[in-house]
């Protein structure tokens, strides 16, 4: 009798654990048999398909690059229920980058066809910090040309961050005295632009037609002023020294967005938006032609 009832419970327990195992699996993401997209890219300008097209998604997944069709394919998502949702970008050097939704369901590929925009030589670029000068490693120097902040020192800076206690400015960062720097020259004053009404802004107004490398922008730095006066100030530039003979000249647009003093770094600071057309246009709008 012992025995039976021994055997007994031991039946019922492996019932219950054969029970519980079930209900886990029941809920786990191998109940969901990978999902996929596959799909077409092509340009907004000319509708032509396009290559090399880069797509990343979050979450991670292979990623994929459309062929010279434009066609691509990311398969074998894991899934963690029936469907999900990725976030998706679309990058390619001369347009601009595009992300997007797509929904993902359990085994299935879902199918999805859109353009992607050129820059058409221009780029843009918001919110680069650039602080007060205290030495040659200072990060007050711009390499506008690829948009970064860099060491005051660095040999392809374009544009330096100056001032003098409360008084801010940008500079050519070309150095007379050391022949060193990449030499830039600046507009007179635009105007006072939002940073909305920035990027909107096509032109630099009140140009010569074409543009002039050497009337429309005789100075070698910006207004001098307060750091409560500068913001939103807009000046146009001329990248001198990215020119040779034989190349297209760079210009471009650049917004004060603030300049302040930070007492955490004990620096002043100042915020700049840029937009730059590498085609030697006086035109500043991505993704579309000059009328």
């Amino acid at each position: 009798m012992k025995k039976f009832i021994f055997t007994s419970c031991v039946i019922l327990l492996l019932l219950n654990a054969i029970y519980f195992f079930s209900c886990s699996q029941s809920t786990s993401s191998s109940d969901y048999p990978p999902g996929g997209f596959k799909g077409r890219i092509f340009d907004s300008s000319d509708h032509k398909p396009l290559s090399r097209v880069q797509l990343t998604t979050s979450p991670a997944s292979e990623g994929a690059f459309t062929d010279t069709n434009g066609y691509f394919l990311i398969s074998g998502i894991q899934m963690g229920s029936s469907a999900v949702n990725l976030h998706v970008v679309a990058s390619k050097q001369g347009y601009v980058v595009d992300t997007f939704m797509v929904i993902v369901y359990s085994n299935d590929t879902a199918n999805i066809t859109f353009s992607m925009v050129p820059t058409n030589g221009i780029f843009v670029i918001d919110g680069l910090i650039l602080n007060q000068y205290t030495s040659a490693t200072s990060l007050s120097g711009v390499n506008m040309y690829d948009m970064v902040v860099e060491e005051d020192i660095a040999y392809d800076v374009d544009i330096k961050f100056r001032n003098n206690t409360n008084l801010v400015y940008l500079k050519t960062a070309y150095e007379s005295a050391t022949n060193s720097g990449l030499q830039t020259k600046f507009s007179p004053f635009l105007g006072s632009y939002t940073k909305h009404e920035f990027d909107t802004l096509a032109s630099y107004y009140g140009a010569s037609n074409p543009i002039s490398p050497t009337a429309d922008f005789p100075n070698d730095n910006t207004q001098i002023l307060l750091t409560d006066s500068v913001k939103n100030n807009v000046y146009a530039f001329f990248l001198k020294g990215r020119y040779s003979p034989g190349y297209t000249r760079v210009y471009g647009l650049v917004h004060i967005d603030s300049a302040w003093f930070d007492g955490a770094s004990n620096l002043y600071k100042i915020m700049v938006d840029a937009k730059i057309n590498k085609n030697e246009q006086n035109y500043f709008i991505p993704g579309t032609l000059k009328k």
